[in-house]
């Protein structure tokens, strides 16, 4: 349909309000994106946790085998937020905070980034369905993602500009008339195609977070292994050699376990960007998108995890 019809039909329907001439994307289609990013919040958050447990308990192990032990090192110092503790260090001189801090950091990251992928993914549920009737909702949410942004570019201290993240850099309420104008003028995929760019640049956090995460638990592994090759050297005793071989070939179950669902979580972030260039895709061509790849990583995250709760 030429561009001058569209504007004829408009005109035509002036006083019912202008509606798209596109064809809007099936709507269980975006429902599933956001679905697959309420699944990947999950999976990274098991898999730091599952991290942080792993560190927590190496660093009891390392306690107990210290001869000096500072006790400021395990008080609770008050942090930026009146309501929330760290505890280690206290930035007393010669004290570092035990790596299990970082941890918990990272996994309080993520935890924001996944909270805006999720919040992008319910506004465009509502965006591909909004009406004159719905727009004070669609603004809500839309101030909810743009909250999110900032609350990114504080923690992340990433660059919110537009050049970096699309139209990721000026969401909120105030915008939400202008993309329904442009919804209706251009369609939905051009309107999304303004997000790319920021998807992309977000998608990036998480999966350098995943990269981080592994280098932790290549170290820890590294720091029992040794402990535990020692014992072994060491021990003449034939029983409680064997016992810590036992220990050894589970410790190495359980970093190959942790390094493949990191992984995992890995690629589902690496695959967001082209699972959304594929939403965008679906609806130029008016087909239904694909998302195979995204949702076969996040489920495989899933199963990774359940095989190791057993």
């Amino acid at each position: 349909m030429s561009r001058i019809l569209s504007l004829l039909l408009c005109a035509a329907v002036f006083l019912g309000g202008c509606v798209s001439t596109s064809t809007p994307i099936p709507p269980d289609s975006l429902t599933g994106f956001r679905d697959a990013m309420v699944e990947l919040d999950k999976g990274s958050k098991l898999a730091l946790t599952a991290e942080y447990d792993w560190t927590y308990q190496n660093y009891r192990e390392q306690i107990k085998a210290s001869e000096e032990v500072d006790a400021r090192a395990f008080m609770l110092c008050p942090s930026d937020d009146m309501y929330t503790w760290n505890w280690g260090a206290c930035e007393a001189e010669g004290l570092e905070p035990p790596l299990i801090n970082d941890i918990a950091a990272t996994r309080e990251m993520l935890g924001q980034l996944n909270r805006l992928f999720i919040d992008y993914g319910n506004f465009l549920v509502q965006f591909n369905a909004a009406n004159e009737n719905t727009q004070s909702s669609l603004e809500a949410t839309a101030e909810k993602v743009g909250n999110s942004v900032q609350s990114i570019g504080n923690t992340f201290g990433q660059d919110l500009s537009r050049d970096k993240i699309g139209a990721f850099a000026n969401i909120g309420a105030a915008i939400v008339g202008q993309w329904l104008a442009k919804k209706q003028r251009d369609g939905m995929a051009d309107v999304m195609q303004e997000f790319q760019a920021g998807v992309e640049a977000f998608s990036a956090l998480g999966y350098q977070a995943m990269e981080n995460s592994a280098f932790g638990i290549q170290d820890e592994y590294q720091t029992q292994s040794e402990v535990l090759a020692n014992k072994i050297k060491d021990e003449a005793d034939g029983a409680r050699r064997f016992g810590h071989i036992e220990q050894l070939l589970e410790l190495n179950e359980k970093a190959i376990t942790s390094l493949d669902r990191l992984g995992s979580l890995d690629a589902a972030y690496r695959a967001l960007p082209g699972a959304h260039l594929e939403l965008i895709m679906a609806l130029e061509e008016g087909r239904s998108p694909g998302l195979g790849e995204l949702v076969g990583h996040i489920e495989t995250i899933s199963a990774a995890y359940q095989t190791i709760s057993e």
